[in-house]
């Protein structure tokens, strides 16, 4: 079981909209966590190990993890969240 919780809020990083989206758990499991996103009529699956993708929703912005899949980062920044 993943450190997410049915009912917990969080937000999902979206590629497409390159923002965050909140929502709430459904299920979770140590390989897969679904979420209802508010802004989607059908619930996704997003892998936990992904931690870019998905956080707690009182999760402060990035610190500077410098990696190039972060998308709280860009190059030569620290925290700068889109």
């Amino acid at each position: 079981m993943t450190h997410y919780q049915p009912a917990q809020r969080v937000q999902v990083f979206d590629p497409q909209l390159q923002r965050y989206i909140e929502g709430g758990v459904l299920t979770a499991t140590s390989s897969c966590v679904r979420v209802s996103l508010d802004d989607r009529m059908v619930p996704i699956n997003v892998d936990p190990a992904d931690h870019f993708r998905i956080q707690p929703l009182d999760v402060p912005p990035c610190t500077g993890c410098t990696s190039p899949l972060c998308p709280d980062c860009e190059p030569g920044t620290h925290g700068s969240r889109r």
